[in-house]
C-alpha cells in the first residue's frame, strides 16, 4: 500500500519542524529527554517501586526538583531490563550526575522554513516538468 502525499507531507512537517534544544527553564508539561553516558537508575515514584537502568529517558515532564525530574516516560534507551522499565509509570530521573544532559522538544522555525520552501520548490519543479511536451509523440 502506497502512502498518500498528504500523509507524507504531514509526517515531514511534524517531524521536521521540531528539534531537541537546551531550555532556559523547565516547566511541567514539556516533552523532555534526559541523557547520560552511563546508565542511570530510574525509579518509579508510585508503589510498587520498579527500578530500571537506562542511558536515556524521554517523556512528559511532571515535576522539577533540584537533583531530579519526575517524567511520565514514553521511551527508554539501552534499558538493562525492558520488562522492569515497562512498569515505570512516573519515573524519578536523577539529573545531578556528571555528563547529564536535559533537553526539550521545541518548534524549530529555521527547519520549518527550509522544509516548506523546499517542498514548494519541489512541487513547482514537478509541475514545470509535467507541463513539458514529450519528444516521444507519434504522429
Amino acid at each position: 500500500m502506497r502512502p498518500s502525499p498528504a500523509a507524507v507531507a504531514a509526517l515531514c512537517l511534524t517531524t521536521g519542524c521540531y528539534s531537541w534544544t537546551t531550555p532556559p527553564s523547565l516547566r511541567p508539561g514539556m516533552q523532555v529527554r534526559v541523557e547520560t553516558p552511563a546508565p542511570m537508575e530510574v525509579r518509579d515514584t508510585m508503589p510498587p517501586t520498579p527500578v530500571c537502568h537506562a542511558t536515556r529517558v524521554e517523556g512528559r515532564l511532571e515535576t522539577v526538583r533540584a537533583d531530579a525530574l519526575t517524567i511520565r516516560p514514553a521511551a527508554f534507551a539501552n534499558p538493562d531490563d525492558e520488562s522492569s522499565c515497562a512498569l515505570v509509570r512516573h519515573a524519578l530521573v536523577p539529573t545531578n550526575a556528571l555528563g547529564t544532559f536535559v533537553t526539550v522538544r521545541a518548534f524549530d522555525r529555521k527547519k520549518t522554513t527550509y522544509l516548506v520552501v523546499g517542498g514548494v520548490a519541489m512541487v513547482g519543479l514537478m509541475l514545470l516538468v509535467s507541463d513539458q511536451p514529450s519528444n516521444n509523440t507519434v504522429y
